[in-house]
């Protein structure tokens, strides 16, 4: 009896091992067979990207589900996971602490670890082509995280004789770092900026200037593209205007550039200049064009480049200031073409302009514009202009909404054309009475997140934010305040569909902060943000005349200059791929 219980009990272990090598074997086109087996990458795509960013793992072995399996870059393991399929992984580059930009990523699953495949850290880079330190000239940077860890920064100054300058530092979580571009550089210097950061960050340029006795400033947010094709829509060497055209040339080679200029009703003029290698050059358009000219202007370069145009006014009435913009280095490959601005004023004071370009040459462009006003202030007005090939077209609001609106504006075309808005004010609130002007070139798109460097509501400065929402729902926006000594309680504002909001951040966050500033819509449609911000110094840090005015900026999207959608790709780059090799090394050593 009890040699046959031991054989039963045999044969059922027996029986019980085929069984399972039967359902291994059977089962194995599942994929669950190989849950076990030892992962292996094929291919990372791209091989080279930001921390912050989505990158796609291809190969075998990785189990149907992530379960307990991870990514690790270096010795930095992922928390976020896109997709996790047995032949594919797509996960966001960890922030972490990287030696080196050289990295060894592996899977590891319960089968094992996979061998380690190549991959190396990219900067973000950022780009600022104006820069001057010259007698009435304060300029700075200002470098914005909002971010719950630090960043790492270097600055490389590039200079009109090809010489550089580098300087690293560190920005705190969720705060910021103002940066004196005088102090860092010394007096009398056209200066560019690229910036490079570990990750993403926000990077805007105010200068302070008296020039000829017309003060005022102006301000930027840094760019993310450098092209072969930059726009300007805004242009003038009218008396009592003079514009500048600052281009920096990144590569190696001697950039080669073709201005075309389209003189408002008097057609097109062409003009040429160079940008040595590894250089930037300041062009005087009254000199290159002629005076008496409002002229759009289409720039050519055989390589890449980054280009900003500077104004300065002076008039009989007063009215004297500044304003710098980048220009927009292409367009979608398709439309429609769209342009927002959520600032506007026509009240007694302020002279609002639309200027249009049509850049084609061959084509006609029809360009539908929408006016919104804030609440009370009546139903929306909608308007349409035609440009004919090679045109420009200025618009003076006050004539189409009429005076006394705070005006948002939507323009839309089926055909590639540009937008700026110009504004020149008296601008007479609170404590605060000062002459200025402002230009900038229309939001692409809504977002639903919008950053800010820049803003101070001390003793003679009064800053506004103006939230647009071009939409047909409300949008809830939570608006949060990074401060020296912390983050400010987040507020909640409700952005009405189809109009705006405007308020004073003095009142906002408080009086004599120094401040960046997060948006962000918690629900509803995307919107559009912009910071109005006058002010009115004593003197200039030299102890020399008041300078007074303002400047307005479009706030910055987060990773938005990351990816090339949005422009036809043989004219406009990424800024890091068209550096040349050496500044692209100097990048690479932010690890080191």
């Amino acid at each position: 009896m009890r040699l046959e219980v031991v054989l039963m009990r045999k044969i059922l272990y027996l029986w019980m091992i085929s069984l399972a090598f039967l359902l291994v074997f059977s089962l194995a086109p599942y994929g669950l067979a190989d849950a076990y087996e030892k992962p292996q990458i094929d291919i990372i795509e791209p091989a080279r990207a930001p921390i912050g960013s989505e990158i796609t793992i291809n190969g075998a072995h990785f189990g149907d589900m992530r379960e307990g399996s991870r990514v690790v870059f270096g010795s930095v393991e992922a928390t976020q996971y896109i997709r996790w399929s047995d032949s594919q992984i797509k996960v966001i580059v960890p922030y972490g602490s990287y030696p080196d930009s050289q990295l060894q990523v592996k899977v590891i699953t319960p089968g094992g670890s996979s061998y380690g495949a190549r991959f190396e850290l990219e900067p973000r880079a950022m780009v600022l082509a104006e820069g001057f330190t010259g007698k009435g000239f304060q300029e700075y940077i200002i470098l914005g995280n909002p971010q719950a860890f630090e960043v790492k920064v270097k600055l490389l100054y590039i200079f009109a004789d090809g010489t550089y300058m580098e300087r690293g530092m560190i920005v705190p979580p969720q705060s910021r770092v103002t940066v004196d571009v005088n102090r860092d550089v010394g007096e009398e210097e056209e200066v560019s900026a690229l910036i490079f950061s570990d990750i993403y960050i926000v990077v805007e340029r105010p200068i302070y200037f008296d020039y000829r006795g017309w003060t005022g400033g102006h301000n930027i947010v840094a760019g993310r593209k450098a092209s072969k094709t930059w726009y300007f829509a805004e242009g003038s060497t009218e008396p009592g205007f003079d514009e500048y055209l600052a281009v920096l040339n990144p590569t190696e080679k001697e950039a080669n550039l073709v201005f075309r200029f389209q003189i408002e009703d008097a057609g097109e003029i062409f003009r040429y200049g160079s940008v040595p290698a590894y250089s930037r050059k300041t062009f005087k358009l009254n000199d290159l064009l002629g005076s008496g000219c409002r002229a759009s202007l289409a720039l050519k370069s055989d390589q890449f480049v980054v280009a900003e145009r500077s104004m300065y006014f002076g008039h009989e009435d007063s009215r004297s200031g500044g304003h710098c913009e980048m220009g927009l280095p292409g367009f979608p490959s398709s439309g429609p073409f769209s342009y927002y601005f959520a600032e506007g004023s026509t009240f007694g004071g302020f002279d609002e302009y639309l200027i249009l370009q049509n850049p084609d040459s061959a084509i006609p462009v029809v360009v539908d514009v929408t006016y919104r006003f804030r609440a009370g202030q009546g139903d929306p007005i909608r308007k349409q202009y035609r440009l004919e090939p090679g045109q420009r077209r200025t618009i003076f609001l006050p004539d189409d909404v009429g005076r006394g609106k705070d005006v948002s504006v939507a323009l839309q075309s089926d055909s590639p054309f540009v937008a700026e808005r110009s504004i020149f004010y008296r601008y007479d609130f609170s404590d605060i009475s000062v002459y200025g002007g402002d230009c900038i070139v229309g939001a692409r798109k809504t977002s639903l997140q919008w950053y800010f460097s820049e803003g101070f509501t001390g003793p003679d400065f009064h800053e506004w934010l103006s939230l647009f929402n071009p939409g047909e729902e409300d949008s809830l926006v939570e608006v949060t305040y990074f401060t020296p000594s912390g983050v400010l309680h987040p507020a909640r504002i409700t952005v009405p569909a189809g109009s705006r909001e405007t308020f004073m951040v003095n009142d906002h966050a408080g009086r004599n902060i120094l401040l960046s500033c997060q948006i962000r819509v918690i629900s509803g449609p995307g919107i559009v943000a912009e910071r109005p911000m006058y002010f009115r110094l004593s003197q200039t840090e030299d102890g020399d005349t008041a300078v007074e005015g303002g400047h307005t900026s479009l706030g910055d999207v987060p990773y938005a200059g990351d990816a090339l959608e949005d422009y036809t790709s043989n004219c406009c780059s990424n800024l890091m791929e068209a550096l040349s090799p050496f500044f692209q090394e100097k990048a690479r050593r932010l690890w080191k």
